[in-house]
């Protein structure tokens, strides 16, 4: 105990650190820790900042603890001389801090009272007292256990519980709720919580600095930013909301997805009503004079929106004039032409989805399907599945799970009187055969609503698939199968007989496809029209370039008009102004391949699975300048 008192009142230069040892001896052992020592088991480590060096041009008079011993001069040997080299510097006496190297008075008639005042204020200085510190544990990298001071900001915290809330979605008011506050409380004494509506200016704080943020990254982003917008209908208040979502290529060629817009939209939504919302979005935004493309779902109202938008959006700020502007949702109409297929077998999948729901309803029923289907061999492990009706892939998970346990279905039916509407052996061959035909749009609806890579680029040669086993399907020999495709293709050619120009400048412009795969799939397609198809697409990609190369003269025009054509000043300055117009002189006077025609004539890049389209369009920007930015 005298120990520890003794270490207790040991000066600050120092702090005491108390290890017992209960198995040597009950007296514990006091190792004394270095002010910028932060553990024990450095104590016996040198410190690079308590090691004396001196300039070897000044006299150093050694500070030793026999001069304080002797009862040399108090305040020569204060204990803040422990941080400082006292040096002789032309005559005069000098302090120099161990940490900044700052040369101060010390003179014994100066005291000590400024050299405890830049130790307190020393920038350098990276000891700390752990006596006026919470402590936090962590692991190093060589995962060795470690003690750090924690220093508890009032305001950081509060901006990771807004965080929290906006990422999860909690309720403004759970910061009122008595649970959570002690909760809180338990963590750390020193938060204090504040109210509800506090924290709502803390979130609304929170979405003006990254609007700020994303408006800038969209300010200096030199591609066109595409948009989705839906409607979106609350179950519970029967209350209509529109989303906007902006997807755009940074300057680093990465994909980039943002949702600008979450709004209430008051009935009734109307296209004119749409338009407004939409627009007031996009100039809130500043994107207005930037599109590309604006994605919607396939119905009328969205239609006359389109019509509405293209008509209030200046002329120049879209694409040719705005004839690319308005995009069909692809997943969409997949949604539409399969649901029109299974009407042919509307009663077999209804049987089907009717069991389903039965084995579902309740956890016994589900218990006792489960158990019959373990003792079926093979047992798949998939779970039963209950699909939505509104959208066709739910439908085909349905079926497609409910195949792999047909015999467990026919075993039940014994086992439970209650279980009646049992699907016909008819019913299971038919939904074989259109689960093994509907397989093509499974998979094309799986990559059209992928979000970590470019999609347009790829939409055009799934569609041509989807035309052409529409068309084989039509004539399989098979009357249900006929019939389905017959419907389906009714469904395709009214909103993809004439496939997007933009899903076909998109595919030509993807090095893996070019022209080729016009040439490929557009004469089994279209037949003798083929030819004209095939150039109606390659004329808007000529048409694009076109815009984009009178684009980058009138940059020119502009940079060479401000004095921006070259580096340096005065004569340097001039001299690239000169040099520049007579390169561009000489250049309009030569007859040049064109980029597309250029880009065209190489060969097409081999497609292997994880080939990027963006890094490979990134790579070749020296090459094909105008068209990389048309990509």
């Amino acid at each position: 105990m005298a120990e520890q008192r003794q270490a207790s009142d040991a000066p600050p230069t120092a702090s005491a650190v108390v290890v017992s040892n209960p198995t040597a001896s009950p007296t514990p052992n006091v190792v004394e820790v270095a002010p910028g020592v932060q553990n024990a088991d450095q104590a016996n480590q040198p410190n690079a900042n308590q090691i004396n060096q001196p300039n070897p041009n000044d006299s150093v008079e050694a500070v030793q603890e026999e001069g304080a011993a002797k009862g040399g001069n108090n305040r020569t040997f204060s204990e803040w001389w422990a941080h400082y080299d006292r040096l002789t510097v032309g005559g005069v006496k000098k302090a120099k801090c161990k940490y900044c190297k700052r040369l101060m008075m010390g003179e014994p008639k100066h005291g000590t009272s400024h050299l405890k005042k830049h130790y307190n204020r020393c920038p350098k200085r990276t000891c700390t007292d752990l006596r006026q510190q919470l402590l936090q544990a962590n692991l190093d990298k060589d995962k060795r256990f470690q003690l750090s001071p924690f220093n508890f900001e009032q305001q950081n915290s509060r901006q990771e519980l807004a965080r929290a809330i906006i990422k999860h979605g909690y309720s403004l008011s759970i910061v009122e709720h008595e649970g959570f506050r002690s909760f809180c409380n338990s963590l750390n004494p020193c938060f204090k919580m504040v109210c509800r509506n506090t924290i709502k200016k803390d979130c609304v704080s929170i979405f003006d600095h990254e609007k700020k943020a994303t408006m800038k990254l969209f300010e200096k982003n030199e591609g066109r930013v595409a948009v989705t917008t839906d409607m979106w209908t609350s179950t519970h208040q029967k209350k209509g909301f529109m989303a906007v979502t902006a997807h755009f290529i940074d300057n680093n060629w990465n994909l980039q997805s943002r949702l600008i817009r979450f709004i209430y939209v008051p009935a009734p939504h109307t296209s004119d009503v749409l338009c407004e919302c939409l627009l007031h979005c996009l100039m809130d935004w500043n994107i207005d004079s930037k599109l590309s493309a604006v994605t919607v779902d396939n119905c009328s109202t969205n239609d006359a929106m389109m019509t509405l938008l293209m008509e209030k959006l200046p002329t120049d700020s879209c694409m040719l004039g705005g004839s690319m502007l308005h995009m069909r949702c692809s997943a969409h109409i997949l949604n539409l032409i399969v649901k029109e297929g299974l009407k042919s077998i509307g009663d077999a999948i209804e049987r089907i989805r009717n069991s389903c729901q039965f084995w579902l309803a309740t956890p016994k029923r589900y218990e006792t399907f489960e158990e019959t289907a373990r003792r079926k061999k093979p047992y798949s492990g998939k779970k039963l599945v209950l699909d939505c009706e509104t959208r066709w892939n739910s439908t085909y998970l349905m079926l497609d799970t409910a195949m792999g346990y047909k015999d467990v279905f026919f075993r039940l039916k014994n086992r439970e009187a209650k279980y009646k509407n049992v699907p016909t052996e008819q019913d299971w061959e038919m939904t074989s055969i259109i689960c093994s035909k509907l397989k093509i749009f499974w998979n094309a609806t799986n990559l059209f609503s992928s979000t970590q890579y470019p999609t347009a680029n790829l939409f055009f040669p799934v569609i041509c698939e989807i035309k052409l086993a529409l068309n084989k399907w039509s004539v399989c020999g098979i009357e249900v199968i006929e019939s389905m495709s017959s419907d389906m293709i009714d469904k395709f050619d009214k909103y993809w007989l004439s496939v997007n120009v933009l899903m076909g400048v998109a595919a030509v412009l993807d090095p893996r496809y070019k022209n080729e795969v016009l040439l490929c799939y557009f004469p089994k397609i279209y037949g003798m029209d083929s030819e004209d198809e095939i150039e109606n697409i390659l004329s808007y990609c000529r048409h694009l370039l076109a815009e984009y190369e009178e684009k980058e003269r009138e940059e020119e025009q502009v940079n060479v008009a401000n004095g921006d054509g070259g580096e340096g000043n005065g004569s340097e300055n001039c001299f690239a102004l000169e040099f520049h117009s007579y390169a561009s002189s000489k250049k309009r006077k030569r007859p040049v391949r064109s980029e597309l025609d250029a880009y065209l004539e190489d060969d097409i890049i081999r497609n292997i699975p994880d080939f990027d389209v963006l890094s490979w369009w990134k790579s070749n920007k020296g090459k094909y300048p105008i068209l990389h930015k048309v990509a």
